[in-house]
């Protein structure tokens, strides 16, 4: 038995122990709210803070925003270019206890690894080290224990498949945080931005929400967008089909 499972098993021994617990495990790992809402908090504070360097802080934010995009790319890319990985929720090798709550065929057609949850919440938390040493332990702590492990413990993905994703999130962070990304990509977006504030900061509310909602607008588009090409290629010009 590989150690993934070894991990996997051993946290979802404690399943249907304490219906209550359960029941909140699951609605954190399905809430908006106590992943991206929070870890973005974490964002928006360093913006706002008062620090005798405010624009190099404002700068480095902004490196991990288009980390952050870049983050959530790579993961998706991965995933679907990488051999196909069953969930451990769906996985017959996995003695998965199913938490209460939890749907048993969750996520079923998505390849497990890596995680983007891990490498989109881990870039914002690796980030925060940019601007704050306190602030990015504390976005890191609140990441493994409240967005990474009930993914283990609700058979979502393997401890491989967040350190992964997590890496993967701290790796693009680093990259665009360097001086010569900062001077070619950041600085000169900054600049222009900071010239056009009422455009900004609306650009910075949406694209906060989406990071929140891990584009799952965007993402759903463009499968209903690829759903109706398919059929129009296809020569099926019923997009509907009411019967």
């Amino acid at each position: 038995m590989s150690l993934d499972i070894q991990l996997v098993e051993a946290l979802n021994q404690f399943s249907r122990s304490v219906p209550p617990i359960d029941v909140l495990i699951v609605f954190i790992t399905h809430s908006y709210l106590f992943k991206g809402g929070v870890m973005m908090t974490f964002l928006w504070w360093g913006w706002f803070r008062d620090h005798p360097d405010q624009e190099r802080q404002r700068q480095l934010l902004m490196s991990v925003l288009f980390a952050a995009l870049a983050s959530l790319v790579a993961a998706r890319a991965l995933a679907w270019a990488l051999p196909f990985r069953t969930r451990p929720i769906n996985d017959p090798a996995v003695d998965m206890v199913l938490p209460i709550g939890m749907p048993p065929a969750a996520l079923s057609g998505w390849s497990s690894f890596p995680s983007d949850h891990a490498a989109l919440f881990g870039c914002l938390a690796s980030g925060m080290f940019l601007v704050s040493k306190r602030a990015g332990v504390a976005a890191t702590a609140y990441c493994i224990a409240v967005i990474m492990l009930p993914r283990v413990y609700c058979g979502f993905h393997y401890p491989s498949d967040l350190v992964a994703g997590y890496l993967l999130g701290a790796l693009l962070t680093w990259i665009i945080s360097r001086e010569i990304s900062m001077q070619r990509i950041v600085q000169p977006v900054y600049g222009w931005f900071k010239r056009r504030p009422g455009l900004w900061y609306p650009l910075f509310f949406l694209l906060s929400y989406l990071i929140v909602t891990l584009f799952d607008d965007v993402r759903n588009l463009g499968t209903l967008c690829y759903m109706i090409l398919e059929r129009l290629l296809a020569g099926n010009h019923t997009i509907i089909n009411v019967n």
